[in-house]
């Protein structure tokens, strides 16, 4: 009830403290709630604190970045920019505290950053997504990691909606113009089924494939994909706005419509395949970890 206002006012200190409990008496499903809330809370009040050892190695790290070497496209289009200076740095050593606190087996201060790109989100005001590229010795390819860093501190996406929903009533504001669509592409992006997330695509140059296409199945791509529009609905009067788009989920493109709530909540109403059993080169997850496709 604390966490989602129900009945009482939200209070995300009283949910801590009851999932808190509930874990102690061997509650699973409370014992995952108080992780992800704890998380969720150090980020929005800034409880990771300021690590001496996190900002040294960062700014000894940032030194060596080598901007545009990037070995995988960004997670979500838009105008992404590198980042450079004390801001590499600040925001380095919270991605390197994130991880230790809220993924104790993603031990990022082992491996070396190279790259780091940002992009603004406008559905979060204040808030940026950002994307950056660790390299370990002991594995070939390198890993790349995604988060939001706002005024306190650094979030990591691990590919569950429920650290997306936690924040939301916090945060998500549709006032921007087209705050709509880039919060859906966002949340397609980092919302991981079974088989990836559901990536939201605009052109056929968006999908990762390792074998030349047959003309016949490029020219039906290339008429059938196309960017993301509105279709009905109004927050106002219905309670949602619904969504075509076009998404590429494992080795298949749909056709889809999406049926947005004010409260961020995304439902798939309905989706047509487009192409399956496409030569998609594939990416690995790890937590907030991904590997490059391959």
């Amino acid at each position: 009830c604390y966490e989602t206002g129900q009945g009482v006012a939200r209070d995300l200190e009283q949910a801590v403290h009851w999932y808190r409990e509930g874990a102690k008496a061997g509650d699973e499903s409370a014992r995952s709630a108080h992780q992800r809330l704890v998380v969720v809370a150090d980020f929005l009040n800034g409880a990771n604190g300021d690590d001496s050892a996190a900002r040294h190695l960062a700014a000894e790290q940032v030194k060596k970045l080598i901007p545009g070497q990037w070995v995988d496209s960004p997670p979500l289009s838009g105008d992404w920019c590198e980042i450079a200076g004390d801001d590499a740095v600040a925001i380095l050593a919270q991605l390197l505290m994130a991880a230790e606190k809220g993924y104790p087996g993603v031990d990022l201060r082992k491996s070396r950053c190279r790259c780091l790109r940002e992009l603004p989100l406008p559905f979060y005001p204040g808030y940026r997504l950002i994307d950056a590229q660790f390299h370990w010795l002991d594995q070939q390819a390198p890993r790349l990691c995604s988060g939001m860093i706002g005024p306190k501190g650094v979030l990591l996406l691990n590919g569950k909606s429920d650290i997306l929903h936690t924040i939301n009533p916090h945060l998500l504001s549709f006032n921007a113009t087209h705050a709509e669509e880039s919060y859906l592409g966002f949340f397609c992006a980092f919302v991981r089924g079974d088989e990836g997330p559901f990536q939201v695509i605009s052109e056929v140059g968006e999908i990762p494939v390792g074998d030349s296409l047959e003309k016949s199945l490029l020219n039906r791509l290339r008429e059938s994909i196309a960017p993301m529009q509105y279709l009905d609905g109004s927050f106002e009067k219905d309670g949602w706005q619904r969504y075509e788009a076009t998404i590429l989920y494992s080795n298949a493109v749909f056709k889809t419509t999406l049926k947005l709530m004010p409260s961020g909540m995304v439902d798939m109403e309905s989706d047509e395949p487009i192409a399956v059993e496409l030569p998609i080169l594939r990416r690995q997850y790890d937590g907030p970890l991904r590997t490059p496709p391959q």
